[in-house]
């Protein structure tokens, strides 16, 4: 069964996309999870089919009663995109990368068939068809929402923090990991771990969270 690699991307983004404090107040942008993970978790598993880890971000702040339901009081679908990271630029995909990434988030679960994913695209694609438009970024044309992934882009490329040792021990965790897990699975548990210990100051914690579960 295949993993999605959707939530190590939020969480490695979220890590690197800005300053500290910035980050702190900011939660994950997720991406839409494969339909293997939304099966296996959220269909079958422990998880809420409608919770911001099952549905991905954007389908998640479309409703309110998704994330009122999880205790985020917001007004509108604005303030709920708002209180997230800026989603990473997508580069164009080719050959199984890309198929992958549109077999994953091509579509939304409760719009099946008609909102190809900034994941599928790629960014430049996605904001020149102005599918934000269905997602409440107010961008005033599609410049503006290429230029708010550079610029996020290049906050993740610049920035130095703890953010970027806690990846690197992600990566080393994973790859020399003595639980029996092939490295797909790992990095999907340490990402999911990451996004429910956001305020953890060390890699400790996620590696306790991971090994709890195996």
């Amino acid at each position: 069964m295949k993993y999605s690699v959707a939530l190590v991307s939020a969480f490695a983004a979220a890590s690197v996309a800005g300053p500290i404090e910035t980050r702190q107040n900011r939660k994950p942008f997720v991406e839409v999870p494969d339909v293997a993970f939304f099966i296996q978790e959220c269909l079958n598993g422990p998880r809420s089919p409608t919770s911001e880890l099952c549905l991905g971000t954007r389908d998640y702040c479309r409703k309110k009663k998704n994330y009122n339901s999880e205790g985020e009081p917001f007004d509108s679908i604005q303030d709920c995109f708002r209180s997230r990271e800026t989603p990473a630029f997508h580069e164009v995909l080719s050959g199984r990368q890309r198929y992958l990434a549109c077999d994953a988030n091509a579509y939304d679960w409760n719009d099946f068939g008609k909102s190809p994913s900034e994941a599928c695209l790629g960014t430049i694609e996605w904001c020149n068809q102005k599918i934000y438009e269905n997602d409440g970024e107010p961008f005033d044309s599609p410049k503006d929402c290429i230029d708010s992934r550079k610029t996020a882009q290049s906050g993740a490329n610049t920035q130095v923090s703890k953010g970027d040792d806690v990846r690197q021990k992600q990566a080393e965790y994973c790859t020399n990991n003595k639980l029996g897990l092939q490295e797909s699975a790992c990095k999907i548990l340490v990402a999911q771990c990451a996004f429910e210990n956001q305020d953890a100051t060390s890699f400790d914690a996620i590696a306790e969270c991971v090994e709890s579960r195996v």
